[in-house]
């Protein structure tokens, strides 16, 4: 039994602990293996960040991602485009192979030692000089991409169950959307879920990579700023300033900052929508409404900005769901005190 596992394991060169990985992918890990040469060992899972794909490291130099027939098949074409687009700048890491015709589609791209942004990094002058000129890059972009929602899309079309909403949700939803026609603007190819999951800091060197364009679309520069302030837990307001003014190259920047700062706001809106459709609809209107109220009118300070694991949620009971959520929250008793 151990020479036959052995036997298997040699001609293959992959170990596959994991089904996730559909039987035609299998052949061509393998097939791709054979090409570089590269014989007994196994393919890890990765975790991090929100995305619903399935991302493996394929030791000892190489990542493949599966991206998820769960979103559209416009989604997964624009996060084609957009890593063969900005490989040749080395925004992103390099690829190897793709395979978009079966579903679901498959890249297996260069593997980078390297840790998550961290908000000090913000203090860090190469690291925010490479994010600035990456964003420059991306944001100057004629992409042939599918014109997918916007953010402000994405929450004006939001389906949702009433009862998981605090009753106050569709008048605040409309006055954000009101709100928003102040700062609206030309749409750009944007990155379109720049938090600190999806930027990777390589070790050493600290040279920056982007990562996950699942939410790449076309969609005003506002938004991609201060979702990334927001998800990369930059609140410190003179270092948005100083990253704004080196964005846009200039000293007056008081519509743009105003315009940043007001879809910083947005983001923090549409976290609580995530957060509080997920509570279980047996808790009480008046303990919803404060929470999300908290939540809305003062963004991070009552939200710890760590990572929330969607997949992690779908297994849980209703209870176990709303400990969870209600965890990411700083001083609960004060948030759920009537």
């Amino acid at each position: 039994m151990i020479k036959l596992l052995f036997f298997v394991l040699f001609f293959t060169g992959v170990c596959f602990p994991n089904s996730d990985v559909p039987e035609f992918h299998r052949h061509k890990i393998e097939e791709f293996y054979k090409k570089e040469n590269i014989q007994n060992t196994k393919l890890e899972p990765l975790r991090g960040g929100m995305s619903q794909s399935f991302v493996y490291k394929l030791a000892p130099s190489y990542v493949i991602r599966l991206l998820s027939s769960r979103v559209s098949k416009e989604q997964r074409k624009n996060e084609i485009i957009f890593h063969k687009t900005f490989e040749k700048q080395g925004i992103v890491p390099k690829i190897y192979y793709i395979d978009d015709e079966n579903d679901p589609y498959m890249i297996v791209m260069q593997f980078i030692e390297g840790r998550n942004f961290a908000p000090a990094d913000i203090h860090d002058e190469n690291i925010m000089n490479q994010i600035i000129s990456s964003l420059k890059i991306i944001h100057s972009a004629t992409l042939e991409i599918e014109n997918t929602q916007t953010m402000l899309g994405q929450i004006e079309n939001f389906r949702y169950d009433k009862e998981r909403l605090p009753s106050d949700f569709e008048r605040w939803r409309t006055m954000l959307l009101q709100d928003a026609t102040k700062y609206e603007s030309a749409k750009v190819p944007v990155h379109g879920d720049l938090s600190r999951w999806n930027i990777l800091i390589q070790e050493p060197g600290n040279k920056v990579y982007f990562l996950d364009f699942q939410e790449t679309r076309l969609d005003s520069i506002y938004p991609e700023l201060g979702y990334f302030f927001y998800e990369s837990g930059i609140d410190d307001k003179k270092a948005q300033q100083t990253f704004l003014k080196r964005y846009y190259g200039k000293d007056f920047i008081e519509f743009e900052t105003e315009a940043v700062e007001f879809y910083y706001r947005v983001t923090a809106f549409a976290c609580g929508v995530y957060l509080l459709h997920w509570i279980d609809p047996k808790y009480k209107e008046k303990e919803l409404s404060r929470i999300y109220t908290s939540l809305a009118k003062r963004g991070v300070e009552n939200f710890q900005g760590e990572h929330i694991d969607k997949l992690v949620l779908e297994k849980m009971s209703p209870e176990e769901r709303v400990k969870y959520v209600l965890s990411f929250f700083k001083d609960q008793d004060q948030l759920l005190r009537f």
